[in-house]
């Protein structure tokens, strides 16, 4: 009952997320909206890094000699440092105000390190219902701070605010929890770069499409968010099986049983693909508003698009959690694909770009095929 309950708060919390994006899509002009979701790709890419950190902190966690306090004090500064450097090359192509960049630079990152990190311990002593009801409340002071934002003046300085309260009110319900851990002056644990650099890699061209357009075409940013925000719905709604693929891979040996979770995966994202494209006339207008309605025709473009990276991230997960030092490396050519066919456009249409993220997610699907089919081979040898 309880583990129901935890997943149905967690659920609900990206529900609310999906309704923030939504909120910001029609209270926003498109020029501003793209603006939004380069941020918020920013903050994607960060999670990706952060992501094998937190694994590794719960790990700790679930030991009971302790937690170094100087192992966690390094990996502080570094992720920290780490998301200001991310936070400083977003600002690059999204704001020149000062108070923008102050809170997407430092507040955004910082808060959102501390919560990585209460996330970690309460995975590690396994309080899942508590993690629960701290992503809801924090999902919905963000929702609230977003619609008192969107009813005052929509700013971007507002929007930040909204996340770093949410990340802030989100450490702080669970602080009693992180009091009770033990903690040691000695000891350390050693960080599996290969897992944190692969986690990255695999991340990249799904949320660096955003700021690089937002950088190279910026008249385009807004229109190529909303359709891609759209699309990415399918990511949220699969978000499920995509936790336990890397869950079940750490401790699942047989190849038919990935080839199993692989087909019902990619029956279910195909289901939710055509869902979304047979209703776009009506969903569409009705979620990001009228003024994106000229964008319907291109909405099956972005919805393979994303099809392609969600059947790959789960097939990547698999490889990570068995060969990550070898795999980190086949990830490399996507987003180097993504790079440099974005540069090679000169005005371009949304109907391009969007031909550019289909050919570099096909690209990414077919190399993280490739690679599973291969291990398979060699497990079976």
């Amino acid at each position: 009952m309880k583990n129901w309950l935890a997943w149905t708060l967690i659920q609900g919390s990206n529900a609310c997320n999906i309704l923030v994006g939504i909120l910001l899509a029609r209270a926003l002009v498109p020029d501003d909206f793209g603006r939004f979701a380069t941020m918020t790709a920013a903050l994607t890419i960060f999670t990706a890094l952060l992501n094998p950190l937190i694994n590794e902190l719960a790990h700790v966690v679930s030991n009971p000699a302790g937690i170094p306090r100087g192992a966690l004090t390094r990996r502080t500064v570094w992720a920290s440092l780490g998301g200001i450097a991310l936070a400083v090359a977003t600002c690059a192509s999204i704001t020149a105000d000062w108070l923008d960049r102050v809170a997407i630079l430092f507040a955004l990152p910082l808060s959102m390190v501390g919560w990585s990190w209460m996330n970690g311990i309460l995975i590690g002593r396994n309080e899942m219902l508590l993690l629960g009801r701290a992503q809801s409340l924090g999902a919905l002071v963000r929702i609230l701070i977003v619609c008192a934002v969107v009813s005052l003046s929509p700013t971007l300085v507002g929007i930040a605010v909204a996340y770093v309260m949410s990340f802030i009110v989100m450490a702080f319900v669970v602080i009693p929890s992180a009091r009770e851990i033990r903690w040691t002056r000695d000891g350390t644990w050693n960080t599996n770069w290969s897992l944190v650099i692969g986690f990255f890699l695999l991340a990249a061209p799904f949320s660096l499409d955003q700021p690089l357009i937002q950088l190279w075409f910026p008249t385009m940013s807004g229109d190529y968010a909303a359709v891609m925000t759209y699309a990415k719905s399918i990511m949220l709604l699969a978000s499920p099986a995509l936790t336990m693929a890397y869950s079940s891979a750490l401790q699942r040996h047989d190849p038919r049983g990935s080839l199993s979770m692989l087909l019902k995966l990619s029956l279910f994202v195909a289901g939710v693909a055509g869902f979304f494209w047979v209703g776009r006339p009506i969903f569409f207008p009705l979620l990001l508003g009228p003024q994106y309605v000229d964008l319907i025709p291109s909405i099956g473009y972005a919805l393979v698009a994303i099809s392609c990276h969600v059947i790959a991230y789960a097939v990547a997960q698999v490889s990570l959690a068995r060969r990550p030092s070898l795999f980190a490396g086949v990830l490399v050519l996507p987003l180097v694909t993504l790079a440099l066919s974005l540069r090679s456009l000169a005005s371009p249409s949304l109907t391009d770009l969007l031909g550019v993220s289909i050919a570099v997610f096909a690209l990414q699907l077919t190399m993280c095929l490739g690679y599973q089919m291969r291990l398979c081979r060699v497990q079976k040898a």
